[in-house]
């Protein structure tokens, strides 16, 4: 009986194999999870752009050059390296539209080779299935595999490659399998003591290694440095057995080594050598997976030792194929230390830790607790649970981090910000190869720092400078780390640009915007001018007592997205510009209202601009509203094409004891409008210099008197300076708001428009234009000499807009009554 219950519990081979087996399994579920989940829920970072770029420009016409996502179209430029991998992402778009996820299924599933590859190694280096398990979770859990196993990169694919490349050639110089057959393979395996029997493996692996990238070359090194190793071993440990077959293997190695640099292949790979290059950088990068890295070669260093000791010629090329390379980055390299660049001795690194962490759990459990088998796997789990580098999973690094919280370049939110709020005269800086985010939008873009087109070298500050004298707008997408701008450039940009911040652009990746009033372009080949016009808007804020919530009240909100969908998508005017009283004020929240509003009005795609009305003035200081406009001055002008277009500050208050005070909310309320002196000689200065151009003016408060029937307090104070100035010069109209009725009067030659806004319905106006107060907005077009300006408006909000023409039929100001002076 209690041999049968000894038979019953012992543990058999077959059982052991299950437990493995079941274990591998559940290990390879975990590493698939980690690699497919989100995959595609971040942008493109870095070079995945030239992956999306060449893959897609292949799959298009199976040829090896970028695609232009912008412009959609192939580009000229060649593309050479790494096409065995690129071209099976190229097949991918036969399944999945170019995007993050598609494009990089290539390299999750060569992720999952590269578990599979490093726990097969693991197997012919130790035969222990403990630490097979062990490195095929460090390997399934490793922060550096899943980096490039979710990336469009090439390093992917490359790493099993070199791996298996490794080991076959070293079953090449040092294995004795089928060495007994009687054949000629056989025999000139024992005469060159190598197993010709694995060259079409060598071959195989080495072949397509060197085809994913020339990283392969450092084979060389490999081998030369085992060779030597084992010629000392077997020197000082006086085996004379073999010794001189080590000694011609290191001549060979030395040939192969000469022949390298006397070609560019070297150069190519890693860079011509230096004495010293010290990037001692490789230590924290080969690191990156562990929570502590002095901890993590702690386990390194133990796993060396085990191998060394019990692991023989195998367990020495596992030791010497990692530290060689890592040695040679470190000191011999000649080129910018970069993660990727020694990703490919990950697997070496694996499987020596592995073997770290098995000889010191072995170790504690054997001879502290007593009981290998039954402390071992505590021990090991407490080894991986100090060593890896679990938080990772969870920070703002992750690959798992939602978009806005993600601490790396989110370009697909930045130009998909750029794409909502740009207008059609706009210039994007970019690098061309990030356009797949601009696909099909044929976006305006100066390219800057992609060598691979055209050689573009550095944004420089003449570049920034001549955009600024051609565009009307600049787009500017960067991050902080950008090593193609030039001197001065970062710092121009911060002072010249405004930040764009958004819930995406607070880590790494930057949006700045140049706007410049001086340069605009008309949309109509016949040059006629279009633009759309709201004035009064009157934005207050609503209060919802219950939550203290406090939004635009409808009058505002719900006219103001009709204007804006009314330009974006019929008018699409040549710009957009507001008359002042943007803002209401009643609640003392002008400029929170203001915000609102300009959110809204923000949204409309063609080039915005604002007027200063009495409102804005009375809620909040001027300087206020400079910065709420993003506006240099309360006056201004900018040309477009033949136009000359001035906006007017009438916001100024004459005092008792006769001088002009600029307004300011802690002056009294009022309504007149007067300008100072000072605008008034720039006023004649800017008419002047226009020379032919034709002249519009926007002013919120039109320059009558009483004579068209409202009373002078609402009007403006001597309004015959500035009609006289407009007369002198030309100007072909002048647009205004303030009394909220239609006017439309001829004064010395110029045409003025006095137009209604959003509160006030009009009742004194003919019955055939009567309408209530539902939100009028105004799109007008100038041909020539001709003024057409078409009002919007509807009876309530639940029936659509209608429209009409303002003209003098249509208005309650008698022209006739106003006599010119």
């Amino acid at each position: 009986m209690v041999l049968w219950r000894y038979m019953m519990h012992k543990p058999t081979k077959k059982r052991m194999l299950k437990k493995f087996v079941i274990a591998l399994l559940l290990i390879l579920l975990v590493a698939g999870f980690l690699r497919l989940y989100k995959l595609g829920s971040q942008s493109f970072v870095a070079d995945e752009y030239i992956g999306i770029n060449v893959s897609y420009g292949y799959y298009k016409t199976e040829l090896w050059k970028y695609w232009d996502f912008n412009k959609d179209i192939l580009s000229d430029r060649d593309y050479t390296r790494g096409q065995i991998y690129y071209w099976q992402v190229a097949q991918m778009f036969r399944v999945f539209e170019p995007g993050e996820f598609g494009a990089r299924s290539v390299s999750a599933i060569w992720g999952m080779i590269g578990v599979l590859a490093t726990t097969l190694v693991a197997y012919l280096v130790t035969k222990n299935a403990k630490i097979v398990l062990l490195a095929a979770f460090l390997a399934a859990i490793s922060v550096s595999n899943l980096k490039y196993d979710r990336q469009l990169r090439m390093y992917a694919m490359f790493s099993p490659l070199f791996v298996l490349f490794s080991y076959s050639l070293f079953y090449f110089l040092e294995s004795k399998i089928f060495l007994g057959k009687k054949n000629i393979i056989s025999k000139f395996s024992k005469l060159t003591n190598l197993n010709w029997y694995f060259l079409p493996v060598v071959a195989l692996f080495g072949v397509a290694s060197m085809m994913t990238h020339l990283l392969t070359v450092n084979i060389v090194s490999i081998v030369a440095a085992y060779l030597a190793v084992m010629a000392v071993y077997k020197w000082v440990s006086r085996e004379k057995e073999g010794a001189n077959n080590y000694l011609i293997k290191i001549s060979a190695g030395v040939v192969a080594l000469v022949a390298l640099f006397f070609t560019n292949i070297y150069d190519r790979s890693v860079g011509w050598l230096e004495i010293y290059a010290g990037s001692w950088s490789y230590l924290e990068k080969i690191m990156l997976d562990y929570s502590y890295a002095p901890l993590g070669f702690l386990f390194v260093l133990l796993g060396a030792y085990y191998l060394a000791k019990n692991k023989g010629k195998i367990g020495i090329w596992t030791i010497v194929s990692f530290t060689t390379i890592l040695f040679s980055a470190i000191f011999f390299w000649d080129r910018s230390a970069g993660h990727q660049y020694i990703f490919f001795i990950q697997p070496f690194k694996i499987i020596i830790a592995a073997s770290g962490i098995y000889f010191a759990a072995k170790t504690v459990s054997a001879r502290i607790f007593g009981g290998f088998q039954k402390w071992f796997w505590g021990l090991a789990v407490v080894c991986l649970a100090l060593l890896v580098n679990f938080s990772f999973f969870w920070s703002a690094d992750s690959f798992y981090a939602s978009p806005e919280k993600w601490n790396y370049s989110n370009y697909r939110e930045a130009y998909r910000y750029y794409l909502d709020h740009k207008t059609e005269d706009s210039v994007l800086i970019t690098r061309k190869v990030s356009g797949f985010y601009l696909w099909k939008t044929n976006s305006r873009t100066f390219n800057y720092g992609d060598e691979d087109f055209g050689k573009r070298g550095k944004l420089t500050l003449t570049d920034l400078q001549d955009l600024q004298k051609k565009y009307r707008q600049i787009w500017f997408i960067t991050t902080d780390n950008d090593f193609n701008l030039g001197s001065g450039v970062r710092d121009y940009v911060k002072e010249s640009f405004e930040f764009i911040e958004t819930e995406y652009t607070n880590k790494r990746v930057r949006i700045w915007r140049w706007d410049n009033p001086g340069v605009l372009r008309l949309k109509d080949k016949k040059s006629r001018l279009r633009f759309g016009f709201i004035t009064d808007v009157h934005c207050y804020m609503d209060a919802n007592d219950e939550y203290g919530i406090r939004r635009s009240n409808w009058r505002c909100s719900l006219p103001m997205n009709e204007f804006v969908k009314k330009m974006n998508e019929e008018f699409h005017p040549d710009f957009v510009i507001e008359g002042g009283d943007f803002v209401d004020g009643r609640d003392r929240l002008g400029d929170i209202g203001f915000i609102e509003a300009q959110s809204i009005y923000n949204e409309i795609k063609a080039p915005k601009f604002h007027v200063l009305g009495n409102h804005e003035a009375e809620n909040f200081t001027k300087k206020r509203w400079l910065t709420l406009t993003n506006n240099k001055k309360t006056y201004y002008y900018f040309d477009i094409e033949d136009y000359r277009i001035i906006a007017l500050d009438g916001n100024y208050v004459k005092l008792s004891n006769g001088e002009i005070a600029d307004k300011s909310p802690e002056t009294s309320f009022f309504w007149k409008g007067m300008v100072d002196e000072r605008q008034l000689q720039w006023l004649e200065e800017t008419l002047r210099e226009a020379g032919s151009r034709k002249k519009l003016v926007f002013i919120h408060q039109p320059p009558f008197d009483d004579t068209v029937g409202r009373e002078a307090g609402e009007l403006f104070e001597e309004p015959e300076q500035l009609r006289e100035l407009f007369a002198e010069y030309g100007v072909l109209a002048v647009f205004s708001g303030h009394i909220e009725e239609l006017c439309n009067l001829e004064i010395g030659g110029v045409r003025y428009f006095a137009l209604q806004g959003f509160h006030k319905g009009n009742e004194l106006l003919p019955e055939d234009h009567r309408f209530k107060d539902e939100g009028a907005f105004y799109q007008i077009t100038v041909d020539g000499k001709n003024v057409k300006v078409e009002m919007f408006h509807r009876e309530d909000r639940n029936k659509p807009y209608g429209s009409m023409l303002v003209n003098q039929e249509s208005t309650i100001c008698n022209n006739k009554l106003l006599q010119t002076k």
